[in-house]
């Protein structure tokens, strides 16, 4: 079936429709306070919009390079604004009234995926379904943890963190498709992602081999009150997990990881070699860092990957394996064991215990309800992004986070062989292979709500978009489009 052709007129058109519906079930919830709340957000974009037509000269300039911006600080979710907001969402809000510009103003006119519609069709549902299906059928409770720091405390109700999710998973990226212009600033969007991930790698190794103290100057209060062994950051040998700009030293292994097979495919000519090695030093020195063991684990998934699907980019590869035996000779250089001091000792087997602990209650509860969750408040109970989504919202959930994120991946490499600038095309293919590398995360992990995550989508999203302007502007096969 053919993909449905949506202009600017037709979406405005759809968006009113369904945030009429979305004000009538918050109506009919009783949840008034976040429909007035949501309706004043809607005029104050609205007016603002307006302001940017009369006063900015080229206020999608201005847009592209605040979303520039945000891309840049995504990855630093440990630099907080006001309370749980971060500087990346300080900077996406500000982002909103030039893209309300764009919708207004620009006429687009691009074929969306079925699947992407469908999928978050179907998360949206879920999320609704699990507020009105009656809590008191719940057979095996899901405890809702609690703990000293706030990276231990950062859930919320079903309806908020449902929104939360579809507003990484569906919102962020469709940033990138009325914002970007042409195929420099994509470009541009993917080497902000690296260097924001690098800065923060950057941050990380500067307080372990200099005790520059940047990370508390800069994270949560978490680093402060003694998370992850900060109170030892700086000493060489201690039992520490160092977390760079981020919030938790997964999210920066996780980044990492999504972001190398970036800097591999750019390691493609003699000048690529000499810019993004040393970032790939950089970046695996970080995650070594981190004490994390999903770093471990993505990055032999990266190696098998690249083996697998990307044959031309083994030489990279190579550079990898080089790169980790150098940081194991200094390691041992420097008296330290080659694998951090939390994978030797006994923390492994109580993580173990407890990782297994809430899978195995993840698959339980699961069972007993399949077909709608306990509510997305206890989404991040389950070390698992499966049992995670179907804790939460049953196989609806499961099924429309899925659905969007492999249309992401096959849209992200069928482009390459579209796109005429063939450096482009390897970074369009470089970030469908950071999110199968979030996939893999997943089996262990329970990360789906925080916008670094889907950066690659956004930058998939901003090159399809253009594939199909220069597709309806100048013919298929024309213009920088080139027909499989």
């Amino acid at each position: 079936m053919a993909a449905p052709q949506i202009d600017s007129e037709r979406l405005l058109g759809a968006l009113g429709l369904a945030g009429a519906l979305l004000a009538g079930a918050l109506l009919g919830m009783g949840q008034t306070g976040l429909f007035f709340l949501i309706l004043l957000a809607l005029l104050t974009f609205s007016l603002l919009a307006f302001a940017l037509s009369k006063a900015a000269v080229h206020p999608e300039k201005v847009g592209f390079w605040i979303l520039g911006l945000a891309v840049l600080a995504v990855p630093w979710s440990g630099i907080r604004i006001t309370g749980f907001a971060s500087l990346a969402d300080m900077l996406l809000v500000v982002a909103l009234p030039f893209v309300a510009y764009s919708l207004i103003t620009r006429r687009i006119r691009i074929r969306l995926p079925n699947w992407l519609i469908v999928g978050a069709a179907l998360l949206a549902l879920s999320v609704i379904l699990t507020e009105l299906a009656p809590k008191d059928l719940v057979v095996t409770a899901v405890p809702q943890d609690t703990g000293n720091f706030i990276y231990e405390n950062t859930g919320g109700s079903n309806l908020q963190m449902g929104a939360r999710l579809m507003l990484a998973l569906v919102v962020f990226p469709l940033f990138g498709v009325f914002l970007v212009r042409n195929w420099g600033q994509v470009s541009t969007l993917t080497t902000l992602w690296t260097a924001g991930v690098s800065i923060s790698c950057a941050v990380a190794l500067a307080d372990a081999f200099l005790g520059t103290g940047l990370q508390e100057m800069f994270g949560t209060s978490d680093l402060v009150e003694g998370a992850f062994g900060a109170q030892n950051y700086g000493h060489i040998g201690a039992d520490v997990r160092y977390v760079g700009l981020a919030f938790h030293p997964v999210a920066l292994s996780l980044s990492v990881a999504m972001v190398i097979p970036v800097l591999v495919t750019r390691m493609n000519s003699r000048r690529g070699v000499a810019i993004y090695s040393p970032l790939l030093v950089l970046v695996l020195g970080a995650s070594y860092l981190s004490g994390s063991r999903t770093g471990v684990v993505l990055l032999i998934a990266t190696i098998v990957l690249f083996l697998l699907l990307r044959p031309r980019s083994r030489k990279p590869i190579l550079w990898i394996v080089a790169i980790l035996l150098g940081i194991a000779f200094v390691a041992t250089w420097l008296d330290l064991s080659v694998l951090p001091e939390r994978f030797t000792t006994a923390s492994i087997s109580d993580s173990d215990t407890e990782r297994w602990q809430r899978i195995n209650e993840g698959i339980s509860n699961a069972l007993a309800r399949p077909f709608y969750g306990y509510g997305f408040e206890v989404s991040r109970h389950a070390h698992n992004t499966l049992l995670q989504l179907l804790s939460s919202g049953g196989f609806m959930a499961l099924f429309g986070f899925l659905s969007v994120i492999f249309v992401y991946i096959r849209t992200g490499i069928r482009l390459e062989s579209r796109i005429f600038d063939k450096s482009v095309g390897q970074d369009v293919v470089a970030c469908a292979l950071a999110l199968i590398i979030f996939l893999v995360a997943g089996t262990f992990s329970n990360a789906i709500f925080d916008r670094y995550i889907y950066v690659p989508a956004l930058i998939i999203m901003a090159a399809y978009a253009l594939n199909q302007f220069e597709g309806n502007k100048q013919g298929k096969g024309k213009a920088g489009v080139r027909h499989q």
